[in-house]
C-alpha cells in the first residue's frame, strides 16, 4: 500500500502552488460569483416591496421623509424599469462564503456588471 505525505486528493481541504513575482507579497485577489437569492427575498413589484418594508421595519409609512423613504424610491425606481431588488443579509455564523461577505460586504459593480448596489451596511 502507498502511503502518500503531502498533497492529498480525496481530502476535504485544498492544496495549492502559487508563484510569486515578489517574495513579500503573499496576497492575491480571490473573487466568485453569489446568488443572492440564498440569502434575501427577490422582490419585482412595489406592493412586495411596500410590503416587506413596512413588516420588515425598513419604513414607518408616516415618515416620508426619512431615509427609509429614498432606500425605498431608489427601490421603486429600479423595479419600475424591468428590474428587482433583493433584500437580504448576511451572518458569520455558518462561515464559507457567507462569512466572508458579512466581514467585507458586497464588491462594488464594476463597468458592466448587471447589479447595482442600493444599500450594503454591516451591523458591526
Amino acid at each position: 500500500m502507498k502511503i502518500r505525505n503531502g498533497f492529498v486528493s480525496n481530502s476535504s481541504s485544498s492544496s495549492f502552488v502559487v508563484g510569486l513575482k515578489d517574495k513579500n507579497d503573499t496576497t492575491i485577489k480571490v473573487s466568485f460569483e453569489v446568488d443572492l437569492s440564498a440569502y434575501g427575498e427577490v422582490i419585482s413589484n412595489v406592493k412586495d416591496l411596500k410590503r416587506l418594508f413596512i413588516e420588515d421595519r425598513y419604513m414607518d409609512e408616516e415618515d416620508e421623509d426619512g431615509e427609509e423613504h429614498t432606500l425605498f424610491n431608489k427601490c421603486v425606481k429600479l423595479i419600475s424599469c424591468g428590474g428587482a431588488v433583493v433584500l437580504g443579509s448576511f451572518t458569520d455564523e455558518n462561515g464559507g462564503v457567507e462569512a466572508v461577505l458579512c466581514e467585507f460586504g458586497i464588491e462594488k459593480p464594476k463597468k458592466g456588471d448587471k447589479y447595482t448596489i442600493i444599500q450594503n451596511e454591516a451591523d458591526y
